[in-house]
């Protein structure tokens, strides 16, 4: 008798992608799809947050994936949410920018080292490679996030923006019970997972060589400073 496969889902947020980024999306998950699909039973879920022109993926890419999509923008948080939320039946979440923008074999690295070291969540963890090419704006933004979260928020695993998540599906409820709806929920996750005492392991990813990281714009910058100072007031000691 054959083993079951794992049922793995990954999910991308999307807001305002261009026709060059849907291609090299739906090239990624055919990718991903040659590389793992004979390991892992995939689907994969778009979440559109509230594009101005509603994305439109090809045909050819609709055989193992579903687009969802939010009437306007929530955020990166709400979006993940409404992917995981959607999910009917999966073993592992995976979520990742829609631009993948880690050489792919980090995201399955990550994977087989959950399911061998029977982890909870994996983590990405930027390496210093990466904060040479952010912005000086947002290099100052992640330098003082990565001292909130370690200094203040007592976090073990301190590096929770790298954008790439693996998380046993288990743990689902865990992620939807995060207040905040932007980039920062992924600090109140790695929070409520630790106070619980999860096993939680962080992977060094490489980012790709052709990703540019642009500024953020200062509207989302006063909208998550204030987010941040929502998780501090109210996290749980």
């Amino acid at each position: 008798m054959l083993e079951q496969k794992l049922k793995l889902c990954i999910i991308t947020p999307a807001f305002n992608p261009s026709k060059d980024e849907i291609g090299f999306y739906c090239a990624n998950i055919k990718s991903i799809h040659e590389a793992i699909g004979g390991l892992y039973d995939l689907t994969f879920i778009v979440v559109d947050d509230g594009s101005e022109e509603e994305i439109s993926l090809p045909k050819s890419s609709t055989a193992y994936r579903s687009l969802l999509r939010h009437d306007v923008n929530k955020g990166k948080g709400a979006a993940i949410k409404t992917g995981v939320k959607f999910i009917q039946n999966t073993d592992i979440v995976v979520y990742t920018d829609f631009d993948f923008p880690y050489v792919l074999n980090n995201m399955y690295d990550m994977i087989d080292l959950m399911v061998s070291q029977d982890a909870d969540i994996m983590v990405a963890k930027r390496s210093q490679a990466y904060f040479s090419k952010l912005p000086l704006q947002r290099k100052v933004i992640s330098k003082l996030l990565l001292f909130v979260n370690k200094y203040v928020m007592g976090l073990d695993h301190y590096d929770t923006q790298g954008g790439l998540k693996v998380l046993n599906a288990k743990n689902s409820d865990l992620l939807l019970s995060t207040r905040s709806n932007g980039f920062l929920f992924e600090i109140e996750f790695i929070y409520a997972a630790q106070s619980v005492g999860l096993k939680i392991l962080d992977y060094v990813v490489q980012l790709r060589a052709d990703v540019l990281i642009p500024p953020i714009s200062w509207q989302s910058i006063v909208k998550n400073i204030r987010a941040l100072f929502v998780i501090l007031v109210k996290r749980k000691y």
